[in-house]
């Protein structure tokens, strides 16, 4: 579980935080005004997020470029430009969006 403190408390008890994230290995979480705005945790575990963000992101442009290939052999199958692929696409998801919106309001 992480350990909360107040901005003013981080400017006060700087060396206990950096020894509760550094040799406990706990997430201090530091508020200003009652709003979480920053985490202190030890590098280690900041170079794993930042190797896990970076997975992400390759994964999501992965994603991104498969779909790429699936649009344009299914537009050559198809027979449509790209423009009208795209057109067809845009109806459909403006056709989800307002059935969605729909149910929303007469809920």
């Amino acid at each position: 579980m992480s350990r909360i403190i107040k901005a003013t408390d981080l400017h006060n008890k700087t060396r206990d935080v950096l020894e509760w994230a550094r040799i406990d290995g706990e997430e201090v979480v530091v508020e200003y005004f009652g709003k979480p705005v920053v985490v202190i945790v030890r590098f280690d575990e900041y170079q794993n997020y930042l190797g896990y963000k970076e997975e992400q992101r390759e994964a999501r442009a992965e994603r991104f470029e498969r779909l790429r290939r699936f649009a344009k052999q299914n537009a050559a199958l198809s027979g449509l430009s790209e423009e009208e692929a795209s057109a067809l696409v845009e109806e459909v998801r403006e056709e989800v969006y307002q059935s969605r919106h729909k149910t929303t309001v007469e809920s």
